[in-house]
C-alpha cells in the first residue's frame, strides 16, 4: 500500500505551490495551430491552476505533504465554516470545469479535465452527502502525526529550521481535537474506537519518534528546545484527553451500522475510480476471482505435498519468520532480487539507481498497515528519498499476537511484498513520477491505478518467472491475492449486504488463511477504507488494459508497462483512453 494508503481518509488533497505553478502551467500547456485551441488549453490549465491553489488553501498540511514548504508552520482549519465554504467553492469549481468541457479541449486535456470533474465531484460527495467531517472521528486523530511526521521524515532543511516549524504546528494541532469535537455527530461506534487507539498513539509517537529525533539532531537552541518540551507536553494532553472524549462521551452516542449502503458506495467508486458498473456484476466478478485463486492455491498445496492437508501445507509457509529485531534485515537483504528480475527480463526500465530507505511504520501509521511505501511529494526538490515503512512488533503483544504479526514476513510473502512495495510496484511508478506531464496528472490518484498497478505486479512478476525455482513463491503470491480478494468481497458485502466485522475476519480466516488477529485488522480496515475492492479489481482491469495495448501496437509486455506508469496515476479508464487513443 502507500501511505499514508492505506491511510486514504487522513489526508485532504496533494497541492501545489504558487511558485511553482507558472513553471508548470508554461511547460505544460497544450500548443495548437489553431488559436482557438490554444485559447481553450490556456483557459484549462489556468483554471487547474486556480483549482490546485485553493485546494493548497484549504490544506496547507497536503501543500507541505506535497514539498510546499513555506506552509510547514499552518494547519488545516476544520471548523464547520470551512467545510461548507469547501463546499461552496468545489460547487463553483464544477461549474466553470463544466463550461469547459462543453469548449474545444486537446484530447489529453478532456483527460485531465474529466479527472477533475470527478475529483470535484467525488469530494462534494465526501463532503456534501456521506459528511466525513462530522461521521469520522479518526480524519482528525491521525492529523497530528501526518502533521509533525511530514517535517520530520525528510531532510529538507536544517534540523533547527524544522524543529521551529513543528512547534508551532504542535502549539496550533489542539485545536483540531476541539473542532472535532464540535463537528462529530454519531459517527459509527468501530471508527471511534480505532479514531481513540490513534489518539493515544500520539503521545507514544512524540515520547518515542519525534523526542528521538530531536535528540539526535544535536539542536544547541535552548529557548527552542524548550518550546518544544512545552509544545509536546501540551499536545500529548489534548491527544490523550481526545481519546478519553472519544471513549467516555462520543462512543456512547455512536451508531453500530457503519455500511454506507448500496448507493453512496456504488457513487464513491464512480467518483474515486471511474468504476460504473451494477453491485450484482462487481460483487460476481469479486466472487469469482476469490473462487479461482482459491482453487488454484488448495492445487498447488497438493502439487508441493499430495500426502498432507492443502491448509498444512499453507500454514507451513508461515513458520520461516524472521525474529522481531530482525525484521527489516530481512527487507534490505531480499529488496535487490526482485529489482534485479525486473531489470534482467525486460519487465519495465528501471530510470534509477536508487532503492527506497527501510524504516518502521511511523508509531501513528501503524494500524491496519503491516508494509507501505511513504514517497516524497510532487514538488519535493530537495528531500527526495522514498521510505519502504515495515511494521513491527509491539512491546505489549502478547508472544501470540506476535508470532502472528512476523508469520507474514516469511521469506516467500517477503518477495511478494517487495515486488508490491517497490520493484516492479509502488516504488518504480514514483520513479516516473517527475515525468508526469500536468499538475492533475501530478497531484490526481486514482487508488485502483496505484493499487491496482501494484497488485497486478505480483501475478505478473510470477508469471514472468520470478522465483520459478520453488512453487511456495507461487503459493505466497495466490495467498496474497486471496487477502484482496477477501477485501473485495467483504469491502461490498459489509457496506450493502449486512456483512458484519466478526463475519468478514471470520472469511479472511477461511478464505485466505490469516491468523484471528491480522483477519480482524483486515476487517476492521474494511469499515474505514470501504472500497478496498481497488486492488484485485485494479489488477484485472490492467491485465485486460496490457493485452489490449499489446495487440494495438504490437508492443512486448515492457513497452506497455513503460508506457503505463508514465501516464501517471489517473482513473483507469482515463488511462485507457491516453494509451489506445
Amino acid at each position: 500500500m502507500i501511505i499514508m494508503q492505506n491511510r486514504l481518509s487522513l489526508r485532504r488533497h496533494h497541492v501545489v505551490t504558487t511558485c511553482i505553478f507558472a513553471l508548470i502551467v508554461t511547460a505544460c500547456s497544450v500548443v495548437s495551430d489553431d488559436a482557438a485551441d490554444v485559447r481553450s488549453a490556456e483557459s484549462f490549465r489556468a483554471f487547474e491552476e486556480q483549482f490546485f491553489k485553493a485546494e493548497f488553501e484549504y490544506s496547507p498540511l497536503s501543500a507541505s505533504s506535497a514539498g510546499l514548504h513555506e506552509y510547514d508552520t499552518r494547519i488545516d482549519d476544520f471548523s464547520a465554516a470551512a467545510y461548507r465554504a469547501r463546499i461552496t467553492a468545489l460547487r463553483d469549481f464544477g461549474q466553470q470545469l463544466e463550461r469547459l468541457l462543453d469548449g474545444e479541449l486537446s484530447s489529453d486535456d478532456r483527460i485531465d479535465a474529466e479527472a477533475l470533474e470527478l475529483r470535484i465531484a467525488g469530494e462534494l460527495h465526501d463532503l456534501g452527502t456521506l459528511r466525513s467531517w462530522q461521521q469520522d472521528p479518526m480524519q482528525y486523530a491521525g492529523v497530528p502525526g501526518d502533521a509533525i511526521g511530514s517535517l520530520m521524515n525528510r531532510d529538507y532543511a536544517p534540523a533547527e529550521t524544522r524543529l521551529r516549524s513543528m512547534v508551532t504546528r504542535m502549539q496550533r494541532l489542539p485545536s483540531v481535537f476541539e473542532a472535532a469535537k464540535n463537528n462529530l455527530d454519531s459517527p459509527p461506534a468501530i471508527l471511534v474506537e480505532i479514531a481513540a487507539d490513534m489518539s493515544r498513539g500520539t503521545r507514544e509517537f512524540i515520547d518515542r519518534s519525534v523526542s528521538a529525533w530531536v535528540t539526535a539532531s544535536e539542536i544547541d537552541d535552548t529557548d527552542l528546545l524548550q518550546d518544544y518540551e512545552a509544545a509536546a507536553a501540551e499536545l500529548s494532553s489534548a491527544a490523550d484527553a481526545f481519546a478519553d472524549w472519544l471513549v467516555q462521551d462520543l462512543l456512547p452516542r455512536s451508531r453500530l451500522d457503519f455500511a454506507l449502503g448500496e448507493e453512496a458506495f456504488l457513487k464513491k467508486l464512480y467518483y474515486q475510480d471511474m468504476l460504473s458498473i451494477s453491485l450484482d456484476e462487481l460483487l460476481a466478478i469479486g466472487e469469482r476471482q476469490l473462487q479461482k485463486d482459491y482453487a488454484a492455491l488448495i492445487d498447488i498445496a497438493r502439487e508441493i505435498s499430495p500426502d498432507r492437508d492443502p491448509l498444512e501445507v499453507i500454514n507451513a509457509l508461515k513458520e520461516d519468520f524472521p525474529d522481531p529485531e530482525n525484521l527489516l534485515s530481512t527487507i534490505e537483504d531480499s529488496i535487490n532480487e526482485a529489482r534485479d528480475f525486473v531489470i534482467d527480463n525486460a519487465i519495465a526500465t528501471v530510470p534509477s539507481e536508487v532503492i527506497p530507505i527501510i524504516a518502521e511504520t511511523p508509531v501513528y501509521a501503524r494500524d491496519g498497515s503491516f508494509a507501505s511505501m511513504d514517497t516524497p511529494g510532487a514538488f519535493e526538490t530537495l528531500a527526495t528519498e522514498a521510505y519502504y515503512y515495515v511494521t513491527p512488533t509491539e512491546p505489549e503483544w502478547t508472544p501470540q499476537h506476535v508470532k502472528e504479526h512476523l508469520s507474514l514476513f516469511n521469506p516467500y510473502t517477503v518477495a511478494m511484498i517487495n515486488v508490491h512495495e517497490a520493484f516492479p510496484g509502488h516504488f518504480l511508478q514514483f520513479l516516473y513520477a517527475q515525468e508526469f506531464p500536468t499538475l492533475t496528472r501530478k497531484l490526481v490518484e486514482s487508488p485502483m491505478n496505484a493499487e491496482g498497478w501494484a497488485h497486478y505486479t505480483e501475478e505478473m512478476m510470477t508469471e514472468q518467472g520470478f522465483n520459478a525455482h520453488d512453487p511456495r513463491f507461487r503459493m505466497s503470491q495466490l495467498t496474497e491475492a486471496l487477502i484482496r480478494d477477501v477485501r473485495y468481497v467483504a469491502g461490498v458485502r459489509m457496506h450493502t449486504k449486512g456483512m458484519t466485522v466478526e463475519e468478514a475476519a471470520d472469511m479472511f480466516e477461511t478464505k485466505s488463511f490469516l491468523s484471528p488477529a491480522n483477519a480482524l485488522a483486515e476487517a476492521e480496515r474494511g469499515a474505514w477504507d470501504p472500497t478496498y475492492l481497488y486492488y484485485t479489481y485494479g489488477k484485472l482491469e490492467i491485465q485486460k488494459l496490457a493485452q489490449d495495448y499489446q495487440e494495438k501496437y504490437g508492443a512486448s509486455l515492457k513497452d506497455f508497462h513503460d508506457a503505463f506508469v508514465r501516464v501517471g496515476p489517473l482513473p483507469l479508464p482515463l488511462v485507457r483512453r491516453a494509451l489506445l487513443n
